[in-house]
């Protein structure tokens, strides 16, 4: 009982949270009502979603003056390695980028999304910002979720189910999402797991958020796919879902929601857990989950 009561705590305090995370889009929204703008121009203008994007980065800024006097803590969950940065960042945004290449490859080779190319010279600017802004959102949820519940967790429980209830809470995250569906959810839950079992045998933040934020941004802004429901911010490509084929593209919810995706997701989990399996004297998940 006093575990139940620990998980609800920490589960309560992260969805609180996400509020922190999203404070960009409370301003947007109050923007947009006193300026009579239609709830259309918020899901559809660079300019606001550039902003709710960027404006994530004061969650780490609220932790950070949270845990100020409690460096211990913050090092659990705020987990940045010190050494090799860079090159960490580097492996994580490739990776992701790769990955959902691939699996974007894959969908329009069978007829998944017709794709066209809207590039123009004047989306410079906003490819930038873009960017810029898929980083820091892609590093915010992996700093609320693998950082913050996960490290809470992990302190409390094993590390497998340290990842399960992580992981059921990314998916709900996303439950109010335009087009969600059970195969969306479940691969939502897939991904943090994946992103969870990175996390903690890197012991480090900088390979997830990088992944993730490399994932968002090449789904949206360069090949056009819907950004689990919400609008991609297309600057590159468009690529327009075929109807006849959602267990390609996800239907509404994008690229995420689709059958195929679903698959590539297991394979991956599969070779990650194969891995920590072969090398289960050196893994921290095997090591540590006897708590």
């Amino acid at each position: 009982m006093g575990k139940l009561k620990i998980v609800l705590k920490y589960l309560v305090y992260a969805f609180l949270l996400s509020f922190v995370l999203d404070i960009g889009g409370f301003f947007s929204g109050i923007y947009a009502e006193r300026s009579g703008l239609s709830e259309e121009w918020l899901e559809n203008s660079q300019v606001a979603i550039v902003f709710m994007l960027i404006s994530q980065i004061t969650l780490p800024i609220f932790l950070m003056f949270q845990y100020e006097s409690r460096k211990n803590d913050l090092r659990i969950i705020m987990p940045f390695a010190k050494d090799k940065k860079a090159y960490r960042y580097l492996i994580g945004y490739a990776a992701g980028a790769i990955f959902f290449v691939l699996t974007w490859i894959i969908a329009v080779a069978f007829g998944g999304f017709q794709v066209i190319n809207i590039w123009h010279i004047g989306n410079v600017l906003w490819l930038v910002l873009f960017l810029l802004g898929f980083c820091i959102q892609g590093m915010g949820e992996e700093i609320l979720v693998r950082g913050y519940l996960l490290g809470k967790l992990s302190q409390h429980l094993s590390h497998a189910s340290a990842i399960i209830i992580s992981s059921l809470f990314f998916a709900a995250l996303h439950l109010a999402n335009p087009g969600i569906t059970r195969v969306a959810f479940l691969e939502l839950f897939l991904f943090g797991a994946i992103m969870a079992m990175i996390r903690i045998e890197t012991e480090d933040l900088w390979v997830v958020g990088a992944f993730h934020g490399a994932w968002n941004f090449f789904q949206g802004p360069i090949l056009g796919v819907a950004v689990s429901g919400t609008n991609s911010g297309a600057l590159i490509f468009k690529s327009i879902p075929t109807q006849a084929y959602e267990w390609l593209n996800g239907g509404r919810f994008g690229i995420e929601g689709s059958v195929m995706s679903l698959t590539l997701h297991v394979a991956l989990f599969g070779a990650i857990a194969v891995w920590i399996k072969l090398n289960k004297n050196k893994s921290k998940i095997i090591c540590e989950s006897t708590k």
